[in-house]
């Protein structure tokens, strides 16, 4: 596009549209040449001329309503004149050098920084819960300081637990506590996402990602858990649990789900709370050695695992051990992934929580009166994408993510391209908390990203200059519930929502880490309906498939969030557990998995290969290479003095990065 085309983008514009844009380009600078954000975090400075602009507070507002959140100015300075150079451009440097004269105490805009409404200072409570750290301003962004799309579903579900309705999306178009708090309210009248207990049971459609599972999953389909193990459980009783593990069932009919197999074709259906055995106890007091009571314990977990039956149902699981003297009572949750994901994880032990706190002395079952939308009602949405061909149409971007994927250099050759359980290890790599917190609370700022961004053009650069390659195709997991409706809302629906999908991305070796950090960002921000297409195109409509079929990733990456704020806060606790929990003969067909994620301060990634292809040494190697390409990026963002835009940027123009680079020089 020539600069006269960009000309025609600016002229479309209204005058007041055409002033805001002139402003956002040569006036949000960063305010001084600031070399450590930790001790002076850069800020994003507005200058006008106080001749034109007479109502700070009503252009900060305006500018909230046109451009994204990270973009607007936390300050916004009068002065008489803009100094310049001899070619006409703004000086900046003298403009940095203006004394501007400081506004009382009692000015609006020092004071809107602070919460002010009842409902923002419930949000900045929940925020700093759920980020784990404070103080959070009411113009901080969500996603500059560590937020993530799991971390946004939590957020949701406390605010409705203090009586605040949002939108499950909100916080994507909403970014700030200010903003946030203008579309929330404490009126459950108004909240059309809330719903009355419903009794689901019944036939039930598969969802892609149960499709993609019976799929890919045939050896031993009934066996691929997850298990936590409740901490601090004290002297809460096996009765207590036993009505909780009935309660949670009654509130959520994924945990009820049964599949069978009819035809080569998988069916799912909601079972009766009768013809579910959830609870499970047993004794261990007899036993008199510690190590031989945690062998049961482990052998009691694997048994239960190995004789389940996904046509009986009863895929989730709470199981009681009482340990008598050796140690406290112990309580397992186990689930089979069919029915649970990460968010489904905090919801049941919430409700666990809740039960234990509320619960009566005849430990009766309550049923949740503030029920988000049902399984059924997901399956009713993804069917109506179809129809209403949201969907169908994204079928030519999924079709361009077919590249020719090349091989990865491997260790050892095996003529074949599924691999199994009992061939995967692990290797864990941990950047330091240092890192970690800067590359939450510092680095997004400069290129408007967020931590995924930053740790897929890490992942990229490693691969690809490990394996040579010029263009990779990645398989990402994203959560599903952030979905657009106004009508629906999963924040506290349990089940399996989640979107996988495979997405081309290029590399160029010759270019530098902010190019590289520009190109991820914009093919993440390209990505439609947050991957969800995907799936539904390829499992739920006739048509097309053996092109989607042709997608095969060799590696995939889930970022999984920041574990610090999945738990509760109180005295009983959760956490994941590395006991068995698939079955060694499950198979998988890509390469190498990592899965990422926050855990105490420290971002953990766990590198999973095979050993038919791969060596330890590898698997060492790759991880470390990745540390050391994320501090070099993380470094790069945070010494950068301004904040450069993209194409994503600006959603409504048609632009590239080249002439939007050209265009924001002309100023």
């Amino acid at each position: 596009m020539m600069k006269e085309n960009i000309l025609k983008i600016i002229q479309k514009l209204s005058s007041e549209e055409q002033k805001l844009l002139a402003l956002k380009i040569k006036d949000l600078s960063q305010y001084g040449a600031l070399k450590t954000r930790s001790e002076n975090p850069k800020k994003l400075v507005a200058y006008v001329n106080e001749q034109e602009v007479k109502d700070s507070d009503g252009l900060m507002v305006y500018l909230k309503s046109k451009i994204p959140g990270y973009m607007v100015p936390s300050t916004i300075k009068k002065i008489k004149q803009f100094p310049t150079l001899p070619n006409g451009k703004i000086d900046k440097n003298k403009l940095q050098a203006i004394t501007v004269k400081k506004e009382s105490k009692n000015n609006r805009s020092l004071i809107k920084k602070q919460p002010q409404s009842d409902i923002e200072k419930k949000l900045v409570a929940i925020w700093e819960t759920v980020l784990g750290f404070s103080p959070i301003s009411v113009e901080d962004n969500f996603f500059e300081i560590g937020g993530d799309s799991i971390l946004s579903i939590q957020i949701v579900a406390k605010a409705r637990n203090e009586g605040i309705y949002l939108k499950a999306n909100q916080l994507f178009d909403s970014q700030t506590i200010a903003e946030l708090s203008v579309f929330a309210t404490e009126d459950q009248e108004f909240s059309n996402t809330t719903k009355p207990y419903i009794n689901i049971e019944g036939q039930t459609p598969l969802t892609p990602i149960q499709h993609w599972f019976f799929e890919s999953h045939k050896n031993a389909p009934h066996f691929w858990n997850q298990i936590i193990e409740l901490q601090n459980i004290d002297s809460i009783s096996n009765k207590m649990f036993e009505i909780i593990a009935e309660e949670i069932i009654s509130n959520h009919e994924a945990l009820r789900l049964s599949f069978r197999r009819a035809n080569s074709v998988w069916e799912a259906s909601v079972l009766s709370v009768n013809q579910i055995k959830c609870f499970h106890y047993f004794s261990l007091n007899k036993v008199e050695s510690l190590s031989v009571q945690n062998s049961k314990i482990n052998t009691t977990l694997l048994d239960i695992q190995n004789n389940s039956e996904l046509e009986k149902g009863s895929l989730f699981k709470i199981i009681y051990f009482e340990c008598g003297n050796l140690q406290q009572n112990r309580v397992f949750l186990v689930a089979h992934h069919l029915v649970v994901d990460l968010v489904s994880w905090n919801i049941i032990f919430n409700h666990i929580v809740s039960a234990i706190k509320n619960g009566s002395k005849d430990f009766i079952p309550k049923i949740n009166k503030n029920k988000t939308s049902t399984i059924n009602d997901w399956s009713s949405y993804l069917e109506n994408t179809i129809k209403t061909n949201v969907i169908a149409d994204e079928f030519e971007y999924w079709k361009s993510q077919i590249v020719d994927v090349k091989e990865f250099p491997v260790d050892n050759f095996i003529d074949s391209k599924i691999y199994l359980e009992n061939s995967i290890f692990t290797y864990s790599s941990e950047l330091s908390s240092t890192f970690t917190k800067s590359l939450l609370h510092d680095a997004n700022t400069a290129y408007g990203t967020k931590v995924e961004d930053l740790l897929i053009a890490s992942l990229i650069t490693t691969l690809c200059e490990w394996a040579n390659l010029s263009e990779i195709l990645l398989g990402l997991e994203r959560q599903g519930r952030n979905i657009e409706s106004q009508n629906l809302d999963f924040s506290n629906t349990v089940g399996w929502f989640t979107a996988f999908f495979p997405i081309a991305l290029d590399y160029n070796s010759s270019q530098d880490l902010g190019f590289h950090i520009k190109a991820v960002k914009e093919k993440l921000r390209r990505i439609p309906n947050n991957g969800l297409g995907f799936g539904v195109l390829k499992y739920l409509t006739d048509n097309n498939k053996s092109d989607l079929n042709e997608l095969h990733p060799k590696v995939v990456f889930n970022y999984l969030g920041n574990s610090n704020s999945i738990k509760n806060t109180g005295d009983l606790n959760f956490e994941f557990v590395k006991l068995t929990s698939r079955d060694p003969r499950s198979e998988r067909n890509y390469e190498i998995e990592i899965n990422a994620q926050i855990i105490n301060n420290s971002l953990v990634a766990n590198w999973s290969f095979t050993k038919d292809l791969y060596k330890e040494e590898t698997a060492k190697t790759l991880a470390n290479t990745f540390n050391k390409n994320l501090e070099a990026i993380i470094n790069h963002c945070k010494i950068q003095d301004n904040v450069t835009y993209t194409p994503s940027d600006f959603p409504e123009a048609d632009i590239n990065q080249d002439d939007l680079d050209n265009l924001l020089s002309q100023f």
